[in-house]
């Protein structure tokens, strides 16, 4: 009865403990911009960088960072608060929407259905893709991405500079990051795959537990406290 009785306390609180490794945002959102165009790359000299906008860092501006090339907004929302950020062609198959709709965060906005293409070689359609969101703490992680990244926060890069590459899922590690706004530019060009895996999960006020849970944990105490009093009277 012990036994069961604790492990039924630990299982109301585990839901509130967040995976290893990963970087809590402020909320259960994160909201994307998306641009896309032609590169002007070829198989010889890629063209557009992941950058943000304006550019910073030694970065190079992007040319896709204009209102003739928007496609539109969306929003992402977190399924649970263990669950990463991540988006990934194929199996979202060459288009905006199919990628933008590839993750297991819910994709809302016109652009989520989006049928243009996403990406062609040699560095030709190119969709320029900004995350944007808060931290909730600070830290450091890696992201794994196919094309460029660049992570940004107050004007300062947290990532090294990308260009368009790499052109396989490759992990990039991003250091000091602190609470607060942060933009994730990411790039997808020439042709598939294209991945972006993030440590991003989404966080609750802990004070705030679910009725359902509060009631389970509320029951186990009730019980625990009922087998104390019988073991010692």
């Amino acid at each position: 009865m012990k036994k069961l009785l604790l492990a039924t306390v630990a299982l109301g609180f585990a839901a509130a403990v967040a995976p290893a490794n990963a970087l809590p945002i402020s909320g259960t959102t994160l909201t994307g911009i998306i641009w896309n165009g032609n590169g002007g790359g070829t198989a010889a000299s890629p063209g557009v960088q992941a950058s943000q906008s304006p550019p910073i860092g030694g970065e190079v501006a992007n040319p896709l960072h204009t209102g003739a090339n928007l496609i539109g907004t969306v929003t992402f929302t977190a399924p649970n608060t263990t669950t990463p950020f991540s988006l990934t062609s194929p199996p979202g198959g060459n288009t905006i929407g199919g990628f933008l709709s590839s993750g297991p965060w819910l994709c809302t906005g016109a652009a989520c259905s989006s049928p243009v293409t996403l990406s062609t070689a040699p560095f030709a359609t190119t969709t320029l893709l900004n995350v944007t969101g808060s931290f909730a703490t600070g830290g450091s992680g890696s992201i794994v991405h196919d094309d460029g990244i660049s992570l940004a926060q107050a004007g300062v890069l947290r990532t090294p500079l990308s260009a368009e590459s790499p052109t396989t899922p490759s992990p990039t590690a991003y250091t000091g990051a602190t609470a607060g706004a942060f933009t994730l530019a990411y790039i997808a060009t020439n042709d598939l795959p294209e991945t972006l895996t993030t440590d991003f999960i989404a966080s609750v006020p802990a004070a705030v537990p679910e009725p359902g849970s509060l009631a389970l944990l509320g029951s186990a105490l009730i019980g625990f406290g009922a087998w104390r009093r019988r073991r010692t009277s």
